[in-house]
């Protein structure tokens, strides 16, 4: 199937089931905080990418919605991304976005950069990853071969570009969620995205919070029925 007229360009979600992914919150708490980064990415990703088709790829269906939803193929994280690329790229698309579902930071101003036609668009991520990246579907190929997955990322995907005389762009520094450092780090964020993206109530579990650099951080728990329905459509 090839997009409609003028839409070149597509943003990829790239994302996997909630449950595979640990934040040390219990399982419970670790599903409501990606389900609420989920749903805030594609609130983000809907009011900047203009003309541009939304793609979600995940490791199973998710009843999200978007232009196109297909499954991630592949053993390795960059197997899987790479084999995203190719299939949504198959679709007759020319810019790639691509962006992780667990960066509740993303703003829509990053996601209408990406687009905005640079050779190269990168966010950075704090831990040395990056969150986000935007090329053109036929140099694609840059990306095979980078350290995925490791703080040396970012370095080596901008040393990659460079090579190849692209321009690149940096977005701003944006932490994702990967361990429950980054929960700690977000956990004011994360509780507010939790009551006002979801629609469900959430408690704060004074039995889990933790101290740390002198500060009381208060994780969130869900009821037992958003814990059930946690990756739900958009509201």
């Amino acid at each position: 199937m090839s997009p409609p007229a003028k839409s070149k360009s597509v943003v990829i979600v790239f994302t996997r089931a909630v449950e595979r992914k640990c934040l040390g919150m219990g399982a419970a708490n670790d599903a409501v905080a990606l389900a609420a980064s989920l749903r805030v990415t594609l609130e983000a990703v809907r009011a900047g990418c203009g003309d541009a088709r939304i793609a979600v790829v995940s490791d199973r269906p998710l009843a999200v919605d978007s232009d196109h939803q297909l499954s991630q193929r592949g053993d390795s994280f960059e197997e899987r991304l790479l084999a995203a690329c190719d299939d949504v790229s198959a679709l007759g698309y020319e810019r790639l976005v691509v962006v992780g579902s667990d960066t509740p930071e993303l703003s829509v101003k990053d996601v209408a950069t990406a687009l905005a036609g640079h050779d190269v668009v990168v966010g950075p991520a704090v831990d040395g990853g990056v969150y986000l990246f935007s090329v053109a579907a036929d140099r694609r190929a840059l990306l095979a071969g980078l350290p995925w997955c490791t703080p040396a990322l970012l370095r080596a995907l901008c040393t990659r570009a460079g090579e190849a005389s692209l321009r690149v762009v940096k977005l701003a520094l944006r932490r994702d969620l990967d361990n429950a450092a980054d929960a700690r780090a977000l956990s004011t964020l994360l509780e507010k995205l939790c009551r006002h993206r979801l629609g469900e109530p959430v408690l704060a579990v004074r039995g889990t919070d933790e101290e740390e650099d002198g500060r009381v951080i208060s994780f969130i728990a869900p009821t037992s029925s958003l814990a059930t329905a946690s990756v739900g459509p958009p509201r």
